[in-house]
């Protein structure tokens, strides 16, 4: 297996969550922006390194790179702040349906009371009329209020 060469950083990674750590190939080259470019192994850091690139930090690097955590600590609590708009939109939206579910029972539930509420007066004044089978002189008298 290949060697590290002591002139670069390398990548470490940790495995599993008792804290295990691997030694990677894969070399840290220091961007003048501040940021780190992770270089695979088989790569060639000369060609960073004409480029600009740091094979080891240095003070202009640590404060360029203060400047770009900075910037892009802004960035992550702005996406935070629209990711967080967005859910409290989605939220909002959900509520309006609820409420406008619920507004839409709340009618029908009326509307079931008084038809129930009609049926049950109908079902009262049938009661009270007399079984114009059973009763003759009740079928008789049905009959001259239907003539009226």
């Amino acid at each position: 297996m290949p060697k590290r060469d002591a002139k670069y950083d390398y990548v470490d990674k940790p495995v599993g969550n008792k804290g295990e750590v691997i030694q990677t190939l894969i070399i840290k080259l220091y961007a003048l922006d501040g940021s780190i470019f992770k270089m695979p192994h088989g790569g060639d850091p000369a060609t960073y390194l004409v480029k600009g690139y740091k094979a080891k930090p240095d003070q202009a690097w640590r404060e360029a790179n203060e400047a770009y955590d900075e910037v892009k600590a802004q960035s992550l609590r702005v996406s935070n702040f629209r990711r967080e708009s967005k859910e409290r939109e989605a939220e909002l939206e959900r509520k309006k349906e609820a409420l406008e579910i619920d507004r839409r029972m709340r009618e029908t539930m009326e509307a079931i009371e008084k038809a129930e509420a009609e049926l049950a007066e109908a079902v009262d004044e049938f009661k009270e009329q007399p079984d114009p089978i059973r009763d003759p002189k009740s079928k008789a008298k049905a009959k001259k209020k239907a003539n009226k």
